[in-house]
């Protein structure tokens, strides 16, 4: 995806139109009324501005709405869904359309349905709306006259460039900006397919794997021992799993956030300048910065632990860009923690970075390391870097902060550690269901660089706990509902 709006993206040459509803009960935001109205006044005849279009492709989640759809009567392969983004919630502050939240998968899917999507910052049609119209105006022009050749067209009328924001970047924004309005109320309702979209649907082409996977599994021991995995895939970008091609499955770390209170950064940042004095920006961009550099660390070490295994090498040097400069983190005691432990624990691993899942509940995960044991069972291995699972003697840190607690029908202190004892035993719970493997022990290996040696917490069975959780999910269909 472009790294400024306006974005478009077009479906390939021959691609099937997917059909659309009117639906009469979804309330457009105010952005979208205003500027329909500027747009509507503009358009070919023929051409009709829809601010109730649905489009469903699943029975299995709610549909995609757009914000407004442009529909030519007499040409059914011009379908184009205008994305009007605004970087949060007015109602919640909660920030949206972010680089990698997951908008990159939901055009790509739509551009396999037969549509055309259109990007526009908020900002371009409060500010520029008449341009921004006369755009929407040239594309659909330039659609009708030949689609196949739409996506060569050279705009006369191009909106300002609007760059793209982060998630942090929306945090700043909804402190700052607190803009009025009416946010577009959607139904999350699911319908049941109709005989036109069952018949579309069959010739939808699913997307490609990627090379990463495919050169996995092909170079796994046993590879082809499995059935699933040849229909599972992941996009590491906007961490997305894929079932079969076409399906979005819900990451088991997603799942398990159901159950726990989200950190609230921008309330706390609020609460750090009316308490301390520190500066909202100040606090926002220093945890954006230390979520950053954890995670993006976090999955270089995962990387070379893979690396030594495969090849026999581990980096030291992991390089991060923070807008033009480059910071260099050195994970060297890493390296040496995780040297050790595989040299006392004999490691020889099964599968490394094994992605598993359940189709029935539609979650998917990622196992950091399997190893078979000699009894022909099965142990789990995570890597954390993290010093918020164990202490600095190696005890798992099993109390919440203040007391936190989880919620939404489990009863667990809310720490890192519990987290990860969950999602252990998910992965033991789909791999015992679905892959005949019986797993006999789980444990998380601490790296972290704060500590003189390596830890390895063993993860207690959770057999009762993961039952409520399974329970859970399949009452309120959480695989779905909280994509």
């Amino acid at each position: 995806m472009k790294a400024e709006y306006p974005i478009i993206s077009f479906p390939a040459k021959g691609t099937v139109t997917y059909p659309y509803r009117r639906h009469p009960l979804v309330k457009p935001g105010t952005h979208e009324q205003q500027f329909a109205r500027e747009l509507s006044a503009k358009l070919p005849a023929g051409v009709e501005c829809i601010l109730n279009a649905c489009i469903i492709t699943t029975d299995k989640q709610p549909p995609y709405y757009p914000d407004l759809a442009l529909i030519v009567a007499d040409r059914p392969e011009v379908r184009i869904d205008v994305e009007i983004d605004e970087p949060y919630q007015k109602s919640t502050r909660e920030p949206i359309h972010y680089v990698s939240c997951g908008d990159l998968f939901r055009d790509n899917l739509l551009n396999r349905h037969g549509w055309t999507v259109v990007r526009l910052a908020a900002q371009q049609i409060v500010q520029e709306p008449s341009i921004c119209a006369d755009f929407l105006v040239e594309l659909v022009s330039a659609m009708m006259a030949d689609i196949d050749t739409a996506s060569q067209h050279v705009f006369t009328s191009v909106p300002f460039p609007v760059a793209r924001w982060s998630r942090n970047d929306a945090l700043k924004m909804a402190y700052w900006q607190k803009v009025a309005g009416e946010d577009k109320q959607w139904i999350t309702d699911r319908y049941a397919l109709d005989a036109d979209e069952l018949k579309c649907k069959q010739q939808v082409k699913p997307f490609d794997k990627t090379a990463d996977m495919l050169e996995k599994m092909t170079t796994f021991r046993d590879a082809g021992r499995y059935a699933q995995d040849a229909d599972i895939d992941f996009e590491p970008d906007e961490h997305i799993y894929i079932y079969k091609g076409i399906k979005r499955m819900l990451p088991v770390s997603a799942l398990i956030a159901y159950f726990f209170d989200e950190f609230q950064s921008l309330s706390q940042a609020e609460n750090q300048w009316r308490y301390k004095g520190i500066p909202i920006e100040e606090s926002l961009d220093k945890w954006a910065h230390s979520g950053r550099l954890a995670s993006e660390v976090g999955t270089f070490v995962h990387l070379q632990t893979e690396n030594y295994f495969q090849r026999g090498f581990f980096e030291t040097e992991c390089k991060l860009q923070f807008g033009s400069e480059t910071e260099v983190v050195s994970v060297e005691q890493e390296k040496l923690h995780f040297l050790h432990f595989i040299r006392d624990y004999q490691i020889e691993p099964y599968r490394q970075e094994w992605p598993v899942y359940d189709k029935d509940l539609n979650i998917a995960g990622t196992i950091d390391l399997i190893c078979q044991n000699d009894d022909g069972e099965f142990t789990i291995y995570d890597w954390k870097r993290s010093s918020k699972v164990v202490n600095a003697q190696g005890q798992p840190i099993v109390e919440g902060f203040r007391g936190k607690m989880s919620h939404n029908g489990i009863s667990l202190p809310d720490t890192s550690f519990y987290h990860y004892c969950i999602q252990q035993n998910m992965y033991r719970y789909m791999l015992e269901k679905h892959y005949g493997i019986r797993i006999k022990a789980m444990n998380l290996v601490v790296l972290s660089p704060d500590y003189p040696t390596y830890y390895v917490a063993q993860v207690p069975k959770m057999d009762q706990l993961i039952q409520q959780i399974v329970a859970i999910c399949q009452q309120h269909d959480l695989g779905h509902t909280l994509l």
